[in-house]
């Protein structure tokens, strides 16, 4: 690992130690910590995932009505593959029923069942970003809802 600053530049080993000093803090501002580990701190900020939204449909809803809306506190993004989000329905689909998970009203994904499947599946396009502010994230049931589909849950995870 190499280390840069405008005042210094050297290579470091995972063994080396690293003293951090700040002054203006005291011996309380100052620490000493191995190379190795502050590599593993920072690896466990990477790609971390965040609950972004959860929802349920307790029985059969209306065609194309919103069922769950949710703006993300904090930046993140539901990434098109890997993704974590989970659906599970409780009185299983008698036919196909897709949902539209839409960003500020456009469609960047569904969450589907199989005819007689009580589990969901999500299909994401593309990486999308929610900025943590203004963005928002709505599900929409079917247009033609599945008359039999009800008690479903579902969890919605990105990475931040």
């Amino acid at each position: 690992m190499r280390l840069t600053s405008r005042s210094f530049e050297t290579d470091l080993e995972l063994d080396d130690i690293v003293y951090v000093a700040r002054p203006s803090l005291g011996a309380a501002g100052s620490f000493k910590f191995k190379v190795q580990d502050f590599i593993q701190s920072a690896g466990e900020l990477i790609d971390q995932w965040i609950y972004v939204m959860g929802g349920m449909m307790l029985e059969v809803q209306p065609g194309s009505a919103v069922i769950a809306i949710g703006i993300p506190p904090v930046p993140v993004t539901i990434p098109a593959s890997g993704n974590l989000s989970t659906a599970k329905a409780l009185v299983a689909a008698t036919n196909v029923a897709t949902f539209s998970l839409r960003k500020n009203g456009v469609e960047f994904g569904t969450m589907g069942f199989l005819a007689a499947g009580t589990a969901g599946a999500f299909t994401i396009g593309s990486d999308t970003a929610f900025n943590g502010s203004s963005d928002y994230l709505t599900v929409h049931n079917p247009a033609s809802p599945d008359p039999t589909l009800a008690l479903m849950g579902f969890s919605i995870w990105g990475r931040r």
